[in-house]
């Protein structure tokens, strides 16, 4: 019997699996032409593309940000319901803290484009990080009250335990808000330093430059 052989292109397989995969190629090279094109009809400005790319990063923070300062309504029945009368107006403190990072936060946004200035962009970005260090500090307010409300409504040995730790409990908590409250600060000028040293180095760079 004589042995089967595979019929086989005369051209060898190479040539062969070119000519299969040369319509596959001709139409990526197209979706990449349609692709490019698309692109630069949608951005022609190709500075201001990158730009665009550069700031969505602190866009998509932002926007997330946003998002998480916005509790649903179950969360904030179960904080209102947590803290006692007479801290009610730390409460009213730490819900109008928020929504004035929300406003805050949007308008951040809306500059956050590549039209607007780098230098109003940081400015910008310096009173967005201010307003949610208020607001951080307003919510560690609320929260060391209700622990303490906690602490005071407690029963039988726990409750008198209490009654007397209280003053040190309190000016723990007082402490503690004045050392974050410090810490926040400090960063924020920190960053602020930064940029003005960054500044004044471009500045000084581009005088040696200038004749």
């Amino acid at each position: 019997m004589q042995p089967m052989h595979r019929k086989c292109d005369a051209r060898g397989p190479g040539v062969t699996i070119a000519a299969a995969a040369a319509p596959l190629l001709v139409a990526l090279l197209t979706a990449q032409v349609i692709f490019h094109s698309v692109a630069t009809a949608a951005d022609p400005d190709p500075a201001r593309a990158a730009r665009l790319n550069a700031l969505a990063a602190d866009q998509a923070s932002v926007r997330q940000t946003i998002a998480g300062l916005q509790p649903a309504d179950a969360a904030l029945e179960s904080l209102t319901k947590a803290t006692a009368e007479a801290d009610k107006p730390l409460l009213d403190a730490a819900l109008a803290a928020r929504k004035k990072a929300v406003e805050a936060g949007n308008a951040y946004l809306a500059r956050l484009v590549p039209e607007t200035d780098p230098l109003e962009i940081d400015v910008r970005g310096d009173e967005w990080i201010r307003i949610r260090n208020e607001l951080e500090l307003a919510n560690l307010a609320l929260t060391l009250a209700n622990e303490r409300n906690r602490m005071a409504i407690s029963r039988g040995a726990e409750q008198a335990a209490a009654a007397v730790r209280m003053p040190d409990v309190v000016s723990r908590d007082e402490e503690r808000l004045a050392a974050r409250k410090a810490l926040l600060q400090a960063n924020l000028q920190l960053r602020i330093a930064e940029r003005n040293r960054r500044s004044a180095g471009r500045e000084f760079e581009e005088s040696l430059r200038t004749p």
